[in-house]
């Protein structure tokens, strides 16, 4: 053993084991730090996943267009489907209209048949009254008339 080489038990360290502690430290050192062509590399790696990310989120002018055809396509078969179920309604709302429409005309028309019967026996009825007034007023005069002589 030479003089520079004393054991660590005294609490003196030696140049070897300083050198071994210094390589250690760089290796170290080189483990937290990245050169430039890691951090280079790190970064194209990073760019190249944020782009395919940004592929993936974000729709092109091409994706809306086809969206936007695809959504008017689907608006146009939902609008004709919904005329369809409108015309189909309104057929189903006529039908039962005009059975109803039907019974009810059926059922009123006895009424109705007697309501007129009612208004032209009221008009039979005052024309004859409008004569026997006329008459009982001929026959008044007449026993006015009568009297007076």
């Amino acid at each position: 053993m030479k003089k520079r080489d004393i054991n660590e038990k005294n609490g003196v360290v030696t140049k070897s084991v300083l050198k071994n502690e210094l390589k250690g430290l760089e290796n170290r050192m080189d483990k937290k730090f990245a050169t430039k062509n890691e951090l280079k590399n790190e970064l194209k790696g990073l760019e190249s996943r944020l782009e395919n990310r940004m592929d993936k989120k974000f729709a092109t002018k091409k994706d809306l267009k086809t969206t936007e055809i695809n959504l008017r396509d689907e608006m146009d078969r939902l609008e004709n489907r919904v005329r369809l179920m409108i015309d189909q309604l309104e057929r189903n709302i006529d039908e039962k209209n005009k059975k109803y429409r039907d019974e009810f005309l059926t059922a009123i028309d006895p009424i109705l048949k007697e309501v007129l019967a009612s208004r032209e026996e009221r008009v039979i009825i005052a024309h004859q009254v409008a004569e026997l007034r006329d008459r009982v007023d001929e026959h008044e005069e007449k026993l006015k008339h009568l009297q007076q002589r």
